[in-house]
């Protein structure tokens, strides 16, 4: 498998079923707000396991407003987090044990159903799991004692699970963590001018969608059309329960979405995003952003971070990262200049900077663009940073950048 498939031609992952549609579809799951904690060595933080005995396929939707997931609600932290940093992530091959690697955890006592536990030496954590009999969704919460919010949460999603939604999987284990992430040195993004890769597309396909849906005329302003595109995702998209295949272009998986055939999720929205932007004449690359991961002997997928797939534009001579998963439009610095993908994923990485950065995205109400700084954004969106733009991820330009 080449570069390019490392991430979007593996088993559908969490990311194909949870990441979100943009920003005005109502949203249920909350989010984290980071800060640190003082007198750490005091810490005691306890484990629990929580199964959703839902039946899947209900209505009843914890996370996010849709029939797609069948799970606790992600952590929403408010005010406390320890200042540990989270390293590396694994989990047992039957399933009984994750080992969560930590740094700056010398001396916090953490505390199970079964005692008390401490990081290793190594600073890995032992965690129990017991997911081998979970025939639904689970998930194992580690918080802080005296704080009613977690900090770590193991989620668990059984091949069932898969099954309801009509996708192949064994199964799927990841890590969701509040905490900061050691970053991964090893991600690199390619900044370089676009070459003629980034403009390939069929118009005449495009052309006619144009036509056939309403889009903005293709000489209106840029921000204008995409905002409109966006619109029409949120009209198209979730008519089915089926999964576009991650595999079509973006025309084919729009067509196939505005028919009801499928729904999409982060990938169909990346490639649409980025086809769409091509046909007007813009440079536009996918990019695929995944944490470590490992398969089991069973075949579940352990995973450090939830995947996603999102898109980058040619603007202004500069990258512009954009993502219509979360109808983002761009992401500014102190300096009001433009970010890349790997400029917010650093300084969202860090405490003391990520409140410099805002972020343009289409409001709800208005359906226009509203640009709110990191701290007065809601919290469904800070958890969707902390899931899908963690540190730990590496980033994949297929198709030597172009993507």
């Amino acid at each position: 498998m080449g570069v390019f498939g490392l991430f979007s031609n593996r088993r559908p992952r969490m990311a194909e079923l949870s990441a979100r549609p943009p920003a005005r579809r109502p949203r249920g799951r909350l989010s984290l707000r980071i800060t640190v904690l003082a007198l750490m060595s005091l810490a005691v933080v306890l484990v629990a396991i929580v199964v959703d005995p839902r039946p899947l396929g209900s209505d009843a939707d914890v996370r996010a407003g849709s029939t797609l997931s069948r799970i606790p609600p992600k952590p929403s932290l408010s005010i406390i987090e320890p200042d540990v940093i989270v390293t590396t992530f694994s989990v047992s091959d039957d399933m009984s044990m994750a080992e969560v690697g930590l740094e700056n955890a010398s001396g916090v006592t953490f505390t199970a159903s079964n005692g008390n536990l401490q990081a290793g030496t190594d600073g890995s954590l032992a965690i129990p799991l017991g997911f081998a009999s979970a025939t639904q969704p689970a998930s194992v919460s580690v918080s802080v004692q005296g704080f009613p919010q977690d900090v770590i949460r193991v989620y668990y999603y059984p091949a069932s699970y898969y099954a309801s939604v009509g996708v192949d999987s064994e199964g799927g284990i990841d890590l969701f963590t509040t905490l900061p992430r050691a970053d991964n040195k090893n991600r690199v993004e390619l900044i370089s001018p676009p070459t003629s890769a980034s403009l390939i597309v069929d118009p005449a396909t495009w052309q006619g969608i144009r036509a056939q849906w309403g889009f903005a005329p293709k000489g209106m302003a840029l921000d204008e059309q995409i905002r409109e595109l966006y619109l029409q995702y949120d009209q198209l998209n979730r008519q089915s329960s089926d999964e576009c295949p991650t595999y079509l272009d973006g025309s084919t998986t729009f067509t196939d979405m505005a028919a009801g055939r499928c729904s999409v999720w982060c990938t169909g929205y990346a490639r649409m995003t980025r086809d769409f932007l091509r046909s007007v004449d813009v440079p536009a690359r996918y990019i695929s952003l995944g944490g470590s991961y490992v398969y089991l002997p069973n075949g579940v997928l352990a995973e450090s971070s939830e995947a996603h797939n999102t898109t980058d534009m040619w603007v202004d001579h500069t990258w512009q990262w954009l993502d219509a998963t979360f109808g983002v439009l761009k992401a500014t610095g102190p300096d009001g200049k433009v970010l890349t993908l790997d400029g917010v994923m650093q300084l969202l990485g860090d405490q003391a900077t990520r409140d410099e950065i805002s972020f343009t995205r289409l409001d709800p109400s208005s359906e226009q663009w509203k640009t709110l700084t990191y701290e007065q954004e809601d919290d469904a969106f800070k958890q969707d940073l902390a899931s899908f733009l963690s540190s730990d991820k590496q980033m994949i330009i297929g198709n030597t950048g172009a993507g």
